[in-house]
């Protein structure tokens, strides 16, 4: 009787195994958006006191890719107030009151190692996302800076190895990664725990059956 008892658990937890893999995995660029948008909380907290009647313009010092998508978050994060968008070193209008500018801006993405979530061999990626660039508010009219904030921050998660196609961004090169080798205990360790798994499932649907 105790050997049914066996047979039902390892079946039942490879049921379960299965359900957790079906989980969709967070895109890259939502991950990405997340720590930009963490990044606005000091920013809008000044621009509060400064008051949405003023005329903002947004400035990328790099004229990089991703410089150029961090302003394009800032704006739409920022849209109720009136910000202009213009990215690289341009001749501003006289009627900007404050220049927001970002400077060396980086956003990477590393896929750093394989693992398997549970006993069927559910392939994992391990990501690291990481966020950075220097952010100032300066007076346009009167010539001083207002705000600085130098903003570094990462997330680190995991996502289905099945998944890569859908969680990178073929349009943004920092949305994508290698993936890296996968560990070779892991490769025939896991395997071996599914063949035996669905071996233990077979028996004891026939050991039932002649009950």
């Amino acid at each position: 009787m105790n050997i049914k008892y066996l047979l039902l658990f390892l079946f039942l937890f490879t049921i379960r195994g299965i359900s957790f893999s079906q989980e969709n995995s967070s895109s890259n660029l939502s991950e990405i958006n997340k720590l930009i948008e963490e990044s606005l909380i000091p920013l809008e907290n000044k621009l509060i006191l400064l008051g949405k009647e003023k005329l903002y313009l947004l400035s990328d010092e790099s004229k990089s890719i991703q410089g150029d998508y961090i302003l394009k978050i800032l704006k739409r994060n920022l849209s109720g107030y009136k910000i202009l968008l213009k990215p690289g070193n341009t001749d501003f209008t006289d009627s900007v009151d404050y220049i927001i500018k970002i400077a060396q801006p980086s956003i990477i993405t590393l896929y750093e190692k394989i693992f398997d979530e549970d006993i069927i061999g559910t392939k994992k990626v391990e990501r690291e996302i990481t966020v950075k660039y220097d952010l100032t508010l300066e007076d346009k009219k009167n010539l001083y800076e207002v705000f600085r904030n130098k903003f570094s921050n990462r997330n680190k998660d995991s996502f289905n190895l099945d998944e890569q196609s859908l969680i990178e961004d073929r349009n943004y090169d920092f949305s994508r990664s290698a993936i890296p080798e996968e560990n070779t205990v892991n490769h025939l360790l896991y395997p071996a725990l599914i063949i035996m798994s669905t071996a233990a499932a077979i028996i004891l649907f026939f050991t039932i059956r002649s009950n």
